[in-house]
């Protein structure tokens, strides 16, 4: 194939090219006088500053506030990195304040988010009826400090050792472990570690069992996974990975089998609801405290692949799936002794939805209703006991996955024709979604996202 270049194209090029320069030259200036900047913050020879203005020189304290805009702030703070951060926090009351405002946006900035594995094709999943297809081994991540920047990308990183979906993800001690899962034919028992600083992948021991969909969490030290599923059906074993000792242990097993439940971290102890024990979702819910499981009350109606999330420290579930019908339902446990208490319907039923908390509410988006997926996003606020309708997302979005950070960041999924290799994020004051950079690859259900500073 010949490619012709016009005089057209050349001139275009050429304007190009001179804004590209023009622009490096800038950056180039910014560098050198953040470099000053970032050199005189970490200055050891300092322990505090001198106040940057004076009451007698409102010229300064209005430079001071130009400095202190969001839009200047945090990009100085981006570049000086954490040390300065601490420093400028000593310099002024006026800076601590600028600076606290900007809490989520500042630890976003140091945040990398991976996203692992999961189904590169899949045929349709809204009823749960059919197997995905091809496990991706993929590893990409994304600078959060850069997402929003039309220069930001996905970065391949170092491969898994395993093509996998369905597997347990938990960081612990700035580490990420991946942890059974399956390879879309067979249960794996295996499991690994990934190491940030140095990009490359650990293979830990094997599990005892072979486990998908099982509860993870990082609790006193360890990694722990109760529940799943093997080929023979539902699991109520549990194991932990103690890296003291670079072992897994045996854990006292639940009451119930359980795949498809929701899991969270209260009060020290892993909390597990719901699920599916091979003939019906599960109401009934547990905690493990210390080595013994202990009974928690029951929920008001069964679930299974429930959205879930805590929330001042509330445990909210929401959603799901009773054996006949996608649930709009959604109650809250307040502590272990108490009972769950009904919150108002969702606008819609949702199951394989995802949540997260963010601002002070709960966020709850895509999923399917049982007949169609769904590009829609609703939040529950507890001070007013309602959930509000969000803008919806840029498209329906069946099993994906979700973080927050300083915004809500949606990942993959799946629609009626495949798997989704798209991102966007949701600000807690925005009035749209916002298109993030594509990934390399299309990751629907069971990919794992988690964020590591």
């Amino acid at each position: 194939m010949t490619c012709v270049v016009t005089s057209h194209s050349e001139d275009s090029i050429s304007g190009l090219i001179k804004r590209v320069q023009k622009l490096e030259a800038g950056f180039v200036s910014m560098g050198q006088e953040l470099t000053l900047l970032r050199e005189w913050l970490t200055s050891k020879s300092r322990n505090h500053f001198e106040p940057p203005c004076r009451q007698d020189a409102p010229h300064k304290t209005e430079a001071l506030d130009d400095a202190l805009d969001p839009g200047l702030l945090l990009p100085i703070v981006q570049f000086s990195g954490l040390p300065s951060v601490y420093a400028l926090e000593r310099a002024s009351p006026q800076v601590f304040a600028a600076l606290s405002r900007l809490v989520n946006p500042i630890k976003a900035s140091f945040m990398k988010l991976y996203i692992c594995g999961g189904c590169q094709r899949s045929t349709s999943l809204l009823r749960g009826g059919a197997r995905p297809e091809k496990m991706a081994s993929t590893v990409e991540r994304l600078d959060l400090g850069a997402a929003q920047s039309w220069l930001s990308s996905w970065e391949a990183v170092a491969p898994m050792p395993e093509a996998r979906s369905d597997a347990s993800a938990v960081v612990l001690q700035g580490y990420l472990y991946i942890c059974g899962g399956q390879d879309g034919s067979n249960v794996l028992t295996s499991a690994a570690r990934f190491h940030p600083s140095t990009l490359e992948w650990e293979v830990l021991p094997c599990l005892a069992e072979g486990r998908r969909e099982a509860a993870g969490a990082a609790l006193h030290g360890c990694v722990y996974l109760c529940g799943g599923s093997n080929t023979c059906g539902p699991l109520s074993s549990g194991e932990r990975f103690n890296p003291a000792l670079h072992a897994w242990e045996t854990v006292r097993p639940m009451f119930r089998q359980r795949s498809g439940a929701v899991s969270a971290v209260m009060g020290g102890a892993l909390c597990v609801a719901g699920g599916g024990d091979g003939q019906q979702p599960l109401s009934s819910a547990e905690r493990l405290v210390g080595d013994a499981w202990e009974v928690l009350p029951s929920m008001s109606c069964r679930r299974i692949r429930a959205a879930a999330a805590v929330l001042q420290n509330r445990w909210l579930v929401c959603g799901g799936g009773d054996g006949r019908y996608v649930l709009n339902s959604a109650e809250l446990l307040m502590a272990p002794t108490s009972r769950w208490e009904l919150l108002k319907p969702m606008n819609s039923p949702r199951w394989s939805s995802v949540a997260g908390v963010m601002a002070g509410c709960l966020y709850v988006c895509g999923g399917g209703d049982g007949e169609s997926v769904l590009q829609s996003a609703e939040r529950f606020n507890p001070m007013t006991g309602v959930w509000e309708e969000l803008p919806p997302m840029s498209c329906p979005r069946w099993g994906a996955t979700a973080v927050v950070a300083d915004g809500l960041y949606v990942l993959g999924g799946s629609h009626k024709f495949g798997a989704l290799g798209t991102a966007e994020r949701l600000g807690p004051t925005s009035e749209a979604w916002e298109s993030l950079p594509g990934m390399a690859e299309a990751r629907c259900r069971g990919a794992a996202a988690i964020l590591i500073g």
